[in-house]
């Protein structure tokens, strides 16, 4: 979902009686020369003033309130101009006109990577694609949700998308005309365009029928149907799930960014992204279902923005259910090593999760929230659970809603008191250790001291026993720094272990997390040791394309005291290096294509590994393609790639450890 609208609840606790501001803009743009000019027209209810900003440079031509030109009084701000209107009070609304003109900024200039284009960004133009993001100022924002129409004209060939419902759309006279209405409350509301070839499909489950597009550049033309497919199968999936889908239409559209969002009716992925294969599976369902959650029933953030962990469980970790137990465990698995992986004093609780802006947050906002969901889930069973998102949806849709409101449809679904469960993983910080201090067998029966490192949490843990036949399951309810149980056992179990099925939240044991790449992302420092000066600029920049923390260069000297590091040379130059310093060798594994990345597997020493090609330009070329590709795979322990390509990856093996019963 989209950052800027991600808490949009913030904005709805206003009088429900109080009339929806409708904003109808007429918008020329050229995004060739970068021109834009728009005229707003926004109704207002009676008040003594009204201020908006406007992106930096684009100017006023002419402010007019109930048809009549008013002054306007410039207000020093930053970092985009403010501009205040006063209004008379004698009508209870107003019709307030904004004709204002500036340029865009040149996407080629800004420059941006991964995490810039995750941050609050200006209007954007090229001839590659255009994006005028919610809040940048490219239009007088009324300052709550409203509703919007657009018109707008642009070159022929260059086609105009925005959230909503597209309207009549003609080419004459060498522009191109369009017209878009979106009469649901939004916060905020973003305009694309670029040179795209359109395609769609209607779905027939809806009266109207839902219609899907895609606006794709032309590379990826080829890829249209199979995304047309795949929006269809979720939109009915969920259709179903939880109740009709709430707009006219879903669209695709392809992004010059390197990234990408999710908006009311429409999700923008880069281009990039969109070749992935593991989107169409992943990202895409992902965006759909924040038609409903996010965008369908907006958040009230006060205490936590519940959508994307919410989402999260019912599309990317249900997906796995669908795969089997073994892909569904591999999940639950990562959102406790992506944990794992935090640097100390980074995690704040879940109640304080807002959006997605760095490693701890989203481990928090999506992992533990989607966590959250499953042990909620597992506890009022799955029909009461389904049961209470439907509810909850024909309650709240287009209207905001917290943490609160959901605890409420749980509880009326189950008919249980849930606050306690709620406060737990929403206000608590953390995640036990679980062992088990104490198994004997009596012989009848299995007896078990649990300790747990955060006494003041209440879950329901899963043992399992071993036996030289086959294995049993048990569960203790803990409570307090310690707890005891009894289970009547078939035989004496040879050993136990706790939750290795990864079912609770909890502090992996470090057999259970071997080094990932996730580890270099979270780390606050990453120092980088380049083996050849020839390749320093390029190692640092993919260094700092994966890594949220601060990267220098180091020396070989400075290099040997540091607790985490990141070295980077040609293959011979980099086995040298092992040897040299008495780290474990080259895995086997990792022995194909033409560059490594690797997390050393060693107790002491947290080294990432970039093993690159004999030859300077290939080895640079390896580094950049690396910093685009391993964000993504910043899962797995290694990965082989090969003319740029990911040619395979994986992880170190994670035991949970055992405990011998006496």
């Amino acid at each position: 979902m989209r950052k800027t609208l991600a808490v949009i609840g913030a904005l709805l606790c206003a009088d429900a009686a109080a009339a929806v501001p409708q904003l109808d803009l007429s918008v020329t743009m050229n995004p060739l020369k970068l021109e834009f000019s728009a005229q707003a027209d926004l109704s207002l209810e009676a008040a003594e003033k009204f201020d908006f900003s406007l992106a930096p440079g684009f100017e006023i031509d002419r402010i007019e309130v109930d048809g009549n030109s008013v002054p306007v009084r410039r207000l020093d701000s930053a970092p985009s101009p403010r501009y205040e209107i006063t209004l008379s009070g004698r009508l209870a609304m107003h019709t307030l006109r904004v004709a204002y003109h500036g340029r865009l900024v040149p996407l080629e200039l800004a420059a941006l990577n991964r995490r810039d284009a995750q941050q609050a960004l200006p209007p954007l133009a090229s001839k590659d694609g255009s994006f005028l993001p919610a809040g940048s100022g490219w239009y007088p924002d009324p300052g709550v949700p409203f509703t919007c129409r657009l018109s707008i004209r642009t070159p022929a060939d260059q086609v105009a998308v925005m959230p909503g419902t597209p309207g009549k759309e003609e080419v004459h006279g060498g522009g191109r005309n369009a017209v878009f209405s979106l009469p649901q409350q939004v916060e905020g509301v973003d305009l694309m365009a670029g040179p795209y070839i359109v395609k769609e499909k209607a779905l027939t489950i809806g009266d109207p029928p839902v219609r899907v597009r895609t606006y794709f550049h032309r590379e990826l033309a080829d890829l249209a149907d199979r995304y047309l497919d795949a929006a269809a199968r979720y939109i009915a999936r969920y259709s179903k799930q939880i109740g009709a889908y709430p707009f006219t239409h879903f669209s695709i559209v392809s992004s010059p960014l390197p990234t990408g969002y999710g908006m009311p009716s429409l999700t923008y992925l880069g281009r990039d992204v969109l070749k992935l294969p593991f989107i169409l599976d992943t990202s895409l369902g992902h965006e759909v279902l924040h038609n409903w959650w996010g965008n369908g029933v907006f958040v009230d953030a006060s205490h936590g923005n519940w959508s994307e962990g919410l989402t999260t469980f019912m599309a990317d970790y249900a997906y796995k259910e669908d795969a089997g137990p073994d892909a569904a465990k591999e999940m639950r698995y990562g959102w406790l090593r992506d944990f794992a992986a935090l640097a100390p004093n980074t995690e704040q609780p879940l109640s304080a999760f807002r959006a997605r802006d760095h490693t701890a947050s989203a481990a928090v906002g999506y992992g533990k929230a989607a966590m959250m969901f499953y042990a909620l889930r597992g506890r009022i069973g799955a029909d009461a659970f389904s049961s209470a998102l439907r509810a909850f949806w024909l309650q709240r849709q287009f209207s905001t809603a917290s943490f609160d409101d959901l605890r409420r449809a749980f509880e009326q679904a189950s008919g249980g008191h849930l606050a306690a469960f709620f406060d737990q993983w929403l206000d608590q910080t953390g995640a036990p250790q679980l062992s088990v201090t104490s198994a004997t067998f009596d012989g009848s029966q299995l007896h078990l001291q649990l300790a747990q490192s955060l006494p003041e949490r209440s879950d329901l843990v899963p043992v399992r026993a071993y036996y030289d036949g086959g294995t049993e399951d048990f569960s203790i309810a803990t409570k307090g720094a310690t707890t005891e149980a009894a289970f009547a056992a078939r035989a004496r179990p040879t050993s136990v272990a706790v939750d290795p099925d990864f079912t609770v939240w909890r502090a992996l044991a470090p057999s259970e997390a071997p080094p990932i790449l996730r580890d270099a992302v979270a780390a606050k420092r990453l120092p980088v040791l380049v083996l050849d000066e020839a390749l320093k600029q390029a190692a640092l920049a993919t260094a700092k394309a994966l890594s949220e923390g601060e990267v220098r260069a180091v020396s070989r000297d400075r290099a040997a005291k540091e607790n985490f590091l990141m070295v980077a040379g040609t293959a011979e130059a980099v086995n040298a290096y092992l040897r040299e310093r008495g780290l474990p060798p080259r895995p086997a594994q990792v022995a194909g294509g033409d560059a490594q990345f690797w997390m050393v597997d060693d107790a002491t020493n947290r080294v990432l590994v970039a093993s690159l090609p004999p030859k300077i330009e290939d080895a640079r070329g390896a580094l950049a393609a690396a910093a685009q590709r391993l964000p993504h795979l910043a899962r797995y322990s290694w990965v082989m790639m090969e003319g740029g390509k990911t040619l395979g990856r994986g992880n170190w093996p994670a035991e949970s450890p055992r405990v011998p019963v006496k």
